[in-house]
């Protein structure tokens, strides 16, 4: 059981670091690619923000439809063929000259991807079946998650404009010829050692049939899960596209791709410590929701304040690329790469207690996983055009519009809707204990009853 866990988390943290890859080394270099193929600088924010948003609008699209496809014909067969056409895609991204073709590539990647879900919902599945720690193995999963975001901004802003000797590459084919590469690595890995967990001995009809009742909304905590989820990656989103549009521009700090790249790099480097050696124990110690309250506080103090701070370090003479507006930059990012990294596992593993408490969580899980993909999707696909929009509108007191509007989406769907959803699981918890010691409570009088023989007064055997 141990050899089979761990092989599967292997594969599981070998997709996952290859999404996150491919996800994240875009950014630092996003505008200046969209500069290139649009050959003008003119509402750069908003068509920046158009290439990561088509992506999810994909995602969202297809969600449903790939969690009854799961539920049908298995995790594992929908994995493969994700993983096997989104490699082929990166091979398209990588010789693509032109901005609208782009935009078709991303809208069909997003249409067949489901590897996130597919990998969640496997992991969940082979965790619960072979009895193993499902903290330490999600937070392993959210450690390759926090390994890509690493890799993925710091090798794609120094792969990007690198060209072969004798060669005449776009400036992007570089970065997506290592995205093609590391697709092979994980179908690889994958084919080998992610094994089926969906029942696929029910005939086919039952299983269609049981995937299509399944009705997530009619749950009360998975509806207040829901704003949480939209919210957190909203956020996530906002601030890595809002970010580096932000640190390049001329309102703001004149930044090369490479400097951005190394903040998301320290960023990085910290989530995947802390995902490591600190999130289990503190997760263990704490809770869930005591973690994903206080995880958001200095993540809203730092959205709000930086815009502000970086402005009045600069309006006081300090230099662009000196240590002080380094320190201005790398300190937020650090807060908001950490804090929000690991609440991607904190989310995961809520919507596994969510759905496990539920009848028919075989079914029920993959619908999930493809509800919040869905949700996470939306979050993404309107996040980049909103910050992307707000970025270059000021705000008050020397703010960024755009910061502010992420700090108070932070506030309301992830601080508030979190408050409610621990006060309705307590409440739930609560009740749960009543009705077991209502139940305990009506066994022993039957025991009672049933002891004694009608008439005699004697104990019956």
């Amino acid at each position: 059981h141990e050899a089979r866990a761990h092989r599967l988390t292997i594969a599981a943290c070998t997709v996952m670091f290859t999404e996150g890859f491919v996800a994240t080394m875009i950014f630092p270099y996003a505008s200046f690619m969209v500069e290139d193929l649009r050959s003008t600088s003119a509402n750069l924010g908003f068509f920046t923000g158009l290439v990561f948003t088509f992506f999810p609008i994909g995602c969202i699209t297809t969600a449903k439809l790939w969690g009854n496809m799961a539920a049908r014909y298995g995790r594992r067969v929908c994995l493969l063929f994700s993983l096997s056409v989104s490699l082929c895609f990166a091979v398209l991204t990588g010789i693509c000259g032109n901005y609208q073709f782009l935009l078709l590539i991303r809208l069909a990647m997003g249409l067949v991807n489901c590897s996130l879900p597919m990998v969640r919902t496997i992991l969940r599945e082979e965790v619960k079946n072979l009895e193993v720690d499902e903290v330490k193995a999600f937070s392993r999963l959210q450690a390759a998650f926090a390994a890509s975001v690493v890799a993925g901004p710091t090798i794609g802003s120094f792969a990007y404009g690198w060209t072969p000797q004798g060669m005449t590459w776009l400036p992007w084919t570089a970065p997506q010829a290592i995205a093609v590469f590391l697709y092979i690595v994980a179908l690889s890995v994958s084919a080998l050692w992610m094994q089926e967990t969906a029942d696929l001995t029910m005939p086919d009809e039952m299983r269609r049939q049981q995937s299509a009742k399944v009705d997530m909304l009619g749950f009360h905590t998975f509806r207040v899960l829901v704003p949480m989820v939209a919210g957190h990656s909203f956020v996530f989103t906002g601030w890595e596209v809002g970010y580096p549009i932000f640190a390049r521009s001329s309102h703001g700090q004149d930044w090369t791709s490479h400097e951005i790249g190394l903040t998301f790099f320290a960023g990085s480097l910290g989530l995947l410590f802390y995902t490591l050696f600190v999130y289990e124990s503190m997760v263990k110690k704490f809770g869930l929701y005591a973690i994903w309250s206080w995880s958001w506080m200095p993540c809203l103090v730092m959205l709000v304040a930086f815009p502000r701070v970086v402005s009045l370090l600069l309006s006081w003479g300090e230099e662009h690329h000196g240590s002080v507006i380094r320190l201005a930059n790398y300190v937020p990012q650090l807060f908001i790469s950490v804090l929000q990294g690991a609440n991607f596992v904190t989310l995961q593993l809520i919507l596994n207690r969510v759905i496990a408490a539920t009848p028919d969580a075989e079914f029920t899980l993959p619908v999930a996983n493809g509800w919040v993909v869905s949700m996470q999707a939306l979050s993404r696909a309107i996040a980049p055009v909103v910050t992307g929009s707000l970025v270059e509108y000021p705000s008050l007191f020397g703010g960024v519009l755009a910061f502010d509007v992420l700090a108070v989406v932070g506030f309301v769907c992830c601080v508030a809707f979190g408050y409610i959803l621990r006060k309705s699981a307590a409440e739930e918890e609560e009740s749960d204990e009543e009705t077991d010691d209502e139940k305990l409570i009506q066994k022993e009088n039957l025991d009672k009853l049933g002891a004694v023989s009608p008439g005699k007064g004697v104990v019956s055997r």
